[in-house]
């Protein structure tokens, strides 16, 4: 049998360090790597970095039986890849985007599970051994929160190995005592480099930064709160864990499959009065997003500032978009924000560090202190979003101002 090897992404994910780091180790001899011949790219040996996963005191290949206390988002990271693996290896008809499926209903089943143990017995441990015990459990919960999982998604649909294997490896963690985003986290180890992303310019902001934006947000944020913009919804479920003062969150979203990882990800995180909407024809900035305009007392976003708007009716309903036959998707996404607020309420958003700088920019600085008053930017580094972006961008708080007040 051919000896079993895994790519830089891989190794780095059961290692839990980032690829850069890897390269450095490789350099160090801590590992050595070997080329793909068709491709010439890096891969290691499984044993390899088992052996050094082992001898670092990390967490091993191998899924312990026993329950974390409370899980951290390198031991999540590695047992992602885990699931990934197991799936793949046992269910020969799976694609990359399927898996990301498929991982999402296996979290959603075992967190439920878990919550149901503590009025009674775990329904997952009575179906130990059993695959359609849990597919049956799993179709049961599909049908009961048909808010939250819709009828594409109603099904475990991965083999009878896969769902017993992965299971069994999810019994190490509760997930209900994670205080990050898991679902976005297993987004992003599961797709990367594979999900098209280019079409929205979609990716994975990292937890450090979720943090860091809602606690920026935290002294002021109250009422209404919405992402524009949520992906995984990562920002939502961090107001939902902290037990911040909100009355609703609502997140909107182009992608039919990002907008279901958000619901999920906000009702694990104990999230009420939740709504995602999908806005599927030019998303947050088409006509769709109308209704929802001086809606919302606060908006934490990190908006896709990598693609264009190429619309003419959309850019053309936009001041920022207007005679023009392009526009950042980022740029635009301040109108809109400021559209969506009520007078006084707080925005805080990721832009691109040229906004505030370059000379192509100057009506959006323009806009900005016309429409809103300013109450911090804080430049982000390089590594912010890195290893899955390089980007230099920074975080803008400010209130949105009557229009031609001030």
């Amino acid at each position: 049998m051919a000896e079993p090897f895994v790519t830089v992404a891989e190794a780095a994910a059961l290692l839990g360090v980032s690829p850069a780091t890897l390269r450095n180790w490789d350099k160090q001899g801590k590992v050595s790597a070997r080329r793909h011949p068709v491709n010439k790219y890096r891969m290691y040996a499984r044993h390899e970095i088992d052996a050094l996963a082992a001898e670092t005191n990390l967490f091993p290949a191998s899924t312990p039986k026993k329950h974390s206390s409370k899980p951290d988002a390198r031991s999540v990271r590695r047992l992602i890849t885990h699931l990934h693996n197991l799936l793949r290896d046992n269910d020969a008809q799976s694609n990359i985007v399927g898996r990301f499926d498929e991982l999402t209903k296996l979290i959603f089943t075992k967190v439920m599970s878990d919550r149901a143990a503590l009025t009674g017995g775990s329904p997952l441990a009575r179906s130990r051994g059993n695959a359609g015990a849990i597919k049956s459990y799993y179709a049961n919960l599909a049908r009961e929160y048909t808010s939250l999982i819709p009828a594409e998604f109603s099904n475990l649909q991965c083999s009878d190995a896969a769902a017993l294997h992965c299971i069994d490896a999810l019994e190490m963690v509760k997930f209900s005592e994670a205080d990050f985003d898991v679902p976005g986290l297993a987004y992003e180890e599961v797709i990367r480099n594979t999900f098209d992303k280019s079409d929205n310019q979609q990716f994975f902001t990292p937890p450090q930064v979720v943090d860091f934006v809602v606690s920026m947000a935290e002294p002021e944020l109250k009422g209404s709160v919405c992402d524009p913009a949520c992906g995984t919804g990562g920002f939502l479920a961090a107001v939902a864990r902290r037990g911040l003062p909100y009355t609703s969150l609502t997140g909107m979203e182009i992608d039919h499959r990002l907008r279901w990882a958000t619901s999920i990800n906000v009702f694990l995180h104990d999230g009420r009065d939740f709504e995602s909407l999908l806005l599927p024809e030019g998303g947050t900035l088409s006509d769709a997003a109308t209704p929802h305009f001086g809606r919302f007392d606060a908006i934490l976003t990190n908006p896709p500032f990598g693609s264009d708007l190429t619309t003419p009716e959309l850019l053309a309903k936009m001041r920022l978009g207007r005679g023009r036959p392009s526009r950042r998707r980022g740029i635009l996404f301040i109108e809109r924000c400021w559209e969506l607020l009520r007078v006084g309420g707080l925005l805080v958003i990721i832009i691109d560090e040229g906004v505030l700088n370059l000379a192509h920019a100057e009506d959006v600085r323009s806009y900005v202190m016309e429409h809103f008053d300013i109450g911090a930017v804080v430049s982000l580094p390089e590594s912010a979003f890195q290893p899955y972006a390089s980007v230099n961008a920074s975080i803008l708080v400010m209130k949105k101002r009557a229009q031609g007040s001030g």
